[in-house]
């Protein structure tokens, strides 16, 4: 990878060789559990919601479109501008590779590193395959910054690696992106079949297109599953130790975390699983745990309305 030499002095983390750290388990759900967090359901972890009897079909309507414009799996992919990392070779779980690079910003290129961390695909199977996270450090403009600001856009399915206000951080703190995975790095949930679904369909709320929308959804599982992936790996759990990793690797303490809309619910998790670790958290339009589904009765109500919603 290209760009200007790093700066003179020495920090955690940078460099070719690769700095190794042990990465975490999944026992952190159990940890959620005896700690009474709430527990990440098949919504909010990326699993496929079923089409069940007691859902009605205006719920099923408010589920596609939320899928459609927020969730669909937690890491389903909509944006399609950023390199495909790979994982080096030799390389083991928690290794970061980086070089010296320029991050683009409202105020012109920052001296930045750049570069790959190693992962597991799913930390509860011992035997995952490792996947690869583009990283980038953004440095800080002071000889003595403070905590490090790992940044977690919203989304999901929104690119973690494109920040250009990151000029307005880094006087005083280096910044950090950590690549989201399924959506950056070397696996991409990428799903075509539901894209073409959404483009084929005339009614909305119509009952051929429910159909067609889950049989989309579930193509696209299929045909994810046969080319490798674990989609067990792709929740906000495995997310967040992904962060855990990369403070790791880079050799920081304590970081400061900022996120937005769908991003503070993977710096909540943060919290909860690594309250030790976090100087400060600003998050900004909450969306808890519970909040990707409105309220049933509400929900119900505004889609049986919905030609006259539109046309006040």
């Amino acid at each position: 990878m290209s760009g200007h030499p790093s700066c003179g002095r020495r920090r955690p983390g940078s460099g070719l060789l690769p700095s190794s750290s042990a990465d975490p388990t999944s026992g952190s759900d159990q940890r959620i559990r005896e700690e009474g967090r709430p527990q990440m359901n098949e919504l909010t972890s990326g699993g496929i919601v079923p089409r069940s009897p007691g859902v009605t079909p205006a719920r099923i309507v408010a589920l596609a479109l939320i899928a459609v414009l927020a969730l669909g799996l937690t890491s389903l992919r909509f944006d399609r501008d950023h390199d495909t990392a790979a994982v080096p070779a030799g390389a083991k779980a928690g290794d970061l590779f980086l070089e010296p690079c320029t991050y683009p910003t409202e105020d012109g290129d920052l001296p930045a590193d750049c570069g790959t961390l190693v992962v597991p695909e799913n930390r509860a199977d011992p035997g995952s395959r490792l996947i690869a996270l583009p990283l980038t450090r953004i440095r800080a403009s002071s000889a003595d910054p403070g905590a490090p600001i790992f940044r977690l856009e919203g989304g999901p399915g929104i690119s973690n690696m494109t920040f250009p206000l990151a000029s307005r951080l880094v006087q005083n703190h280096d910044l950090v992106l950590v690549g989201y995975r399924g959506v950056d790095g070397s696996v991409r949930l990428d799903c075509p079949e539901v894209e073409s679904a959404i483009g084929r369909a005339t009614d909305l709320l119509s009952e051929a297109y429910f159909d067609a929308y889950a049989a989309a959804f579930r193509a696209c599982a299929d045909r994810l599953m046969e080319d490798g992936a674990d989609l067990a790996g792709y929740g906000l759990p495995q997310q967040v130790e992904d962060l855990e990793a990369a403070r790791a690797a880079l050799g920081y303490e304590r970081i400061d975390l900022l996120s937005e809309s769908a991003g503070t619910r993977t710096a909540m998790i943060y919290a909860w699983r690594h309250p030790e670790r976090i100087n400060r958290s600003v998050m900004l339009g909450v969306n808890p745990p519970g909040h990707y589904l409105w309220d049933q009765g509400v929900t119900d109500e505004q889609i049986a309305r919905y030609a006259e919603l539109r046309a006040g």
